[in-house]
Formats: structure tokens, sequence, C-alpha cells
């Protein structure tokens, strides 16, 4: 008797990185995502909208939505705001994620300028972190943190998460965010 083939199809990398990749490597990716879940005994997807652009293509599929547990053992607030060096009463607005041209992240350095008394805080790494960390050094309460391996001292200390993926981005139909179940696990306030 021979295992089962479970299939993943947490992304969508064709169109997910369609902005960052030749039209011939997608080709080739997106052939290789159509024909991998021809072989699988169950292809699950993380919600709906998935779920329909893989049965548009002849592949059922199940959604087996992600989640992310509550945190054991986290540090408090004021002990993650104190190993950050965050003001204890600024407001504290967190983005961790990738930092590429797809998300909307001027609009979160925006916010930080707007309002000085609040704390920006943004971890990741991407093609725009050097843009990033300049702008940084001109908005004293925002900071570029770059990527970090274990984010649970940041999203201690955060008030609120902020997520965007660009409207216009092929992915944009189809995300299913990891931030949001974060957001959830964390009992912070999502902010799209």
């Amino acid at each position: 008797h021979r295992p089962l083939i479970v299939y993943d199809a947490f992304e969508i990398y064709a169109i997910l990185e369609a902005h960052k990749y030749p039209r011939w490597v997608l080709r080739i990716i997106g052939a290789a995502e159509r024909l991998l879940p021809r072989f699988a005994d169950l292809v699950i997807t993380p919600g709906e909208g998935r779920r329909r652009y893989f049965a548009r293509r002849g592949i059922p599929s199940v959604v087996v939505p992600n989640w992310v547990d509550a945190p054991e053992g986290e540090l408090s607030r004021s002990e993650a705001r104190s190993a950050l060096g965050v003001p204890a009463d600024a407001v504290t607005v967190v983005y961790a994620g990738g930092l590429d041209r797809s998300r909307d992240l001027s609009s979160l350095v925006g916010h930080a300028r707007r309002h000085p008394e609040h704390t920006v805080l943004i971890a990741g790494r991407g093609d725009q972190e050097a843009s990033l960390r300049r702008q940084a050094k001109r908005v004293p309460n925002l900071r570029v943190l770059g990527w970090l391996p274990d984010p649970s001292v940041v999203l201690a200390a955060a008030d609120i998460m902020y997520y965007s993926l660009k409207a216009d981005h092929p992915y944009a139909a189809y995300a299913a965010p990891n931030n949001l179940y974060v957001a959830v696990a964390h009992a912070i306030p999502l902010v799209h």
C-alpha cells in the first residue's frame, strides 16, 4: 500500500511571483502547478478563491483554512516594548512580511510621518528594505527591523498589525495572508 500524496496549494507561484520573473520562467512554474496536483490523492487550499482557481482547471480540492496557534508564554506588551525600545504608551503599528513593491508600504511610511506620536515597526526583507531604511533615518518613529527569525517580540509589542497587497497585483484576488491568522492568534487588530 503506497502512502497518500497531499498537494498543499498554499500559494500559486505563477501568479504570486508574476512581477519578479520572466514570462518563460512563469510558464514553467505554471505548468508544474497545473501538472503536479493531478498526481495527488488530495489537494488542499487555504481558501475558496484558490479552490475555485483549481476547480476551473479541472483539479478538485478541499479548503483547509490556514491557522496559527495562540502563542504560549508570550512576552507582556511592556516587556516587548522595553526590549525594542518602544515607548510604553505609543500606539504601535507593525508590518511583518515581504518588503517588495507589491506591498503598499509607502502608505505605512506616510502614516508614520503624519502621526509622530505612533511607532511604526517594519520587519521583513525584500527589494524595498534599503529604501525603507533610508526613509526611517528621516522619520524618527519609523523603524525597520529587517528579517527576524522569530517575530514574537514585535507582535507582542503591537497594537495594530498592517497588511497590504496592491489591488492591481495579479495575486490580490487569491491572497490568504498569513498576517491575518497571526493577528487573530495574537489578538491584534489587522488593518488592510
